[in-house]
């Protein structure tokens, strides 16, 4: 959890040097834009089961409506489309990098919720 909040600070707060091709910066604005409506939509869709731990609430019901009935994952699958858009929208590497690892560990996350 903590590898993930720092993974997403990195990649909002570092240094955004920004794409020499303004047509790159329009595909990785639309890229964040689509991602944070996403995760707007996926928490609306929780709403009570909602947590920051891969261990679901005691209170928790799987959600198989709105978002959840389409992809298996939509909080985990908004949030690598917006650190996509965030790395092309910012044309460095090490964005590219962060991202990687952030769908690593998202990764297996999906993996360890779907174990329990």
């Amino acid at each position: 959890m903590i590898i993930q909040a720092f993974l997403l600070a990195a990649l909002i707060l570092l240094p955004n040097p920004g794409s020499e091709l303004p047509f790159i910066g329009i595909i990785g604005r639309t890229l964040e834009l689509i991602g944070v409506t996403m995760l707007i939509f996926a928490i609306i869709n929780l709403r009570h089961s909602l947590t920051v731990l891969p261990t679901p609430t005691k209170s928790g019901k799987l959600q198989i409506y709105g978002m959840y009935r389409y992809i298996r994952h939509p909080m985990y699958s908004a949030v690598i489309i917006l650190s996509f858009g965030l790395a092309i929208t910012s044309g460095w590497y090490l964005k590219y990098l962060l991202t990687l690892t952030l769908v690593i560990l998202l990764n297996y996350k999906a993996r360890y919720e779907e174990y329990l």
